[in-house]
């Protein structure tokens, strides 16, 4: 599930979003030039591109491994 994030206040007869906000993609966009998006309330959005952008984060998987009363830390960094 791809995380966007609003880089400029959009307002339409629905409400605003406002710069800042995350959004999470529905994959189901039905309107050429926007993406379909639901904000942390669940409410769907149509936004057009030019109002959002990726949101690129890595997240930090923490891998213990024990060997003979050693314990080993192991960071692995992933692209979410």
């Amino acid at each position: 599930m791809e995380k966007y994030k609003v880089v400029e206040n959009y307002s339409s007869t629905e409400g605003t979003l406002y710069q800042g906000d995350i959004l999470k993609e529905d994959k189901n966009n039905v309107i050429e030039g926007h993406i379909r998006l639901k904000d942390a309330m669940g409410k769907v959005w149509f936004v057009p591109k030019k109002y959002i952008k990726k949101n690129s984060v890595f997240v930090r998987n923490i891998i213990f491994i024990c060997d003979n009363a050693q314990v080993r830390l192991s960071l692995v960094r992933l692209n979410s």
